[in-house]
């Protein structure tokens, strides 16, 4: 059994747009985001989400990427 609340939903988007927008107040963490941007070629799966990546996110689209990593198989 599994609950997927879509306010539990846009309140992790809230928490990392406050994330994104705190890159330029801090020096390391502003340092970091450009090296891995540099070393990524650009790949955002590896930084923290633009605003544009987490508009772009539903709650079915986000529940269906998650449960799709559970595999009740043998791991054989």
């Amino acid at each position: 059994h599994n609950v997927w609340l879509e306010d539990a939903f846009d309140r992790a988007r809230q928490l990392y747009l406050s994330y994104y927008r705190a890159i330029p107040k801090s020096l390391e963490r502003a340092t970091a985001h450009k090296l891995m941007m540099a070393m990524l070629d650009g790949d955002e799966r590896f930084v923290e989400p633009t605003p544009q990546s987490l508009q772009k996110l539903t709650l079915p689209l986000v529940r269906d990427a998650v449960m799709d990593q559970f595999v009740g198989d043998n791991m054989e």
